[in-house]
């Protein structure tokens, strides 16, 4: 028995419209699944980039041409963005400033204070940590009198109060604080102490 042979089915003819929509599904059907695809490769891929990053020198080379060369475009269409006009700064978020509440004395009363680390006391005033520091090995500024003890180090702590009162006397002053007269350290001490603060002299 001869089987008879399987008829091709005609192909069915496309309108405009309709091969653009099948391109586009078909375009989408593909970024998912490469999008698929990186999500499980993506550290695998990152640690190879990173190796040969670091055993190929043209390649390393190539990369840092190629960070140059972007980071010359975005200065050239920010010139021109601000040239005409059409520049906006995207809103920095607001600072998040880790916080504590422990029991401190404030004159001459126990209370629950919400308390900030050195870091959020150097994000208030919009300095750094280091400075800070300096500033007060050097009597610019003086120590807190509260610290939290933790096994490796003992941490500084500031209440927002205190904080804004550093913020004020900074304020008050354009120089850098290192040139400074005394002034400030006294302007520091008198607002602490306005608080309830008291500070060894």
């Amino acid at each position: 028995m001869v089987r008879g042979r399987k008829k091709n089915k005609p192909d069915v003819e496309l309108t405009p419209h309709e091969a653009e929509l099948a391109l586009a599904a078909s375009k989408a059907a593909a970024a998912a699944n490469y999008k698929s695809w990186y999500e499980r490769n993506k550290e695998k891929l990152a640690m190879r980039r990173k190796a040969r990053y670091y055993t190929d020198a043209k390649y390393r080379n190539k990369i840092l041409n190629l960070n140059v060369h972007n980071s010359e475009k975005r200065k050239e269409l920010k010139a021109l963005a601000i040239q005409d006009g059409s520049f906006q700064a995207k809103p920095k978020p607001p600072r998040k400033v880790s916080a504590i509440v422990m029991k401190i004395p404030l004159k001459g009363v126990m209370q629950d204070v919400q308390m900030m680390r050195v870091g959020g006391l150097a994000k208030i005033i919009g300095r750094s940590v280091v400075a800070i520091y300096l500033w007060e090995k050097s009597g610019l500024m003086p120590p807190t009198p509260f610290s939290l003890n933790n096994k490796a180090k003992k941490e500084r702590l500031y209440t927002v109060d205190m904080a804004n009162v550093v913020l004020a006397a900074l304020n008050c002053r354009d120089e850098k604080l290192s040139k400074l007269d005394p002034g400030f350290r006294n302007e520091v001490v008198t607002g602490w102490a306005s608080l309830g603060v008291e500070v060894a002299s």
